[in-house]
This record gives structure tokens, sequence and C-alpha cells, in this order.
């Protein structure tokens, strides 16, 4: 069986939310804001251990190279080689956006379980992912 898990929230404490949104930010904030979210990407905690000895990561960080090297890291010092592969979004983080990418991955890598914290994200991958349980699990 293949299970993949969402990494914030589920395997990783999730940062914190920003005091702005996004589209209010500008350039120096949302540049300090890339910056705190690398350095908790390094040092969060750790809230799940899952009991597979091999799992996915399908998660909405973004895949850029920081974030990428941080996040590989992280993952190696918590789970050692049982991640099979971590699976990042490419395209701007919006809900929608979100959805298609986790349903596309979940499809491709042939996952029959996956786990995730967001309940409006769990709904919505119930209503596309045909072939994958969607459980929520909130860790944390």
């Amino acid at each position: 069986m293949r299970v993949s898990y969402d990494l914030d929230g589920v395997l990783a404490q999730a940062p914190s939310e920003p005091t702005k949104s996004w589209g209010r930010m500008n350039g120096a904030e949302r540049q300090q804001r890339r910056q705190e979210l690398l350095a908790h990407y390094e040092c969060a905690s750790r809230l799940y251990d899952p009991p597979e000895p091999q799992f996915w990561i399908i998660s909405a960080r973004r895949d850029v190279p920081d974030v990428r090297v941080v996040t590989e890291d992280w993952v190696a010092r918590h789970f050692g080689s049982r991640s099979v592969a971590i699976i990042l979004l490419a395209r701007p983080r919006t809900r929608e956006n979100v959805v298609a990418f986790k349903a596309a991955a979940i499809d491709e890598c042939q996952i029959d379980v996956h786990y995730e914290d967001d309940p409006g994200i769990v709904r919505a991958l119930r209503r596309v992912c045909q072939r994958a349980a969607i459980i929520e699990l909130r860790p944390g």
C-alpha cells in the first residue's frame, strides 16, 4: 500500500500565519516572510512519525531551490530514507492550485491513502480523488 502525508501540520509543526496576506505585503515584507518560513522549515518540530517503512510527502510548500534544500534536509534528519519522494508545489499557492496539485500527485504516485490536516483540502480532495482514501490527521 502506498501512503502519503502532507508536511506542515501533519509531519512537521506548521508555520505561524502571516500578519498580512501575501497580496497586501510589499517587497520587503515578502522577503522577510520568505526568510521567516525558511527558518521555520529548518527547525520545525516533528509532529508525527508514520508507522509505514516508506511513504511519500506531498506538500504545498513552494518548489523553489532554497525551500527544497531545507525541506529535504529536515526530512532526512527526521525520517532518514523512509521518504520515497518529496513533492512540492510548483505553481502559485491558491486553494484551487493546491487541490489540483495534490490530486495530480496522488494520482501520479498511485497513492492509496493520503493524510492531510486542512479540513477544506480534505473535503476537496475527497471530491476529486477516486483512487485514494483521504484522511484528516492533525497530530499537533
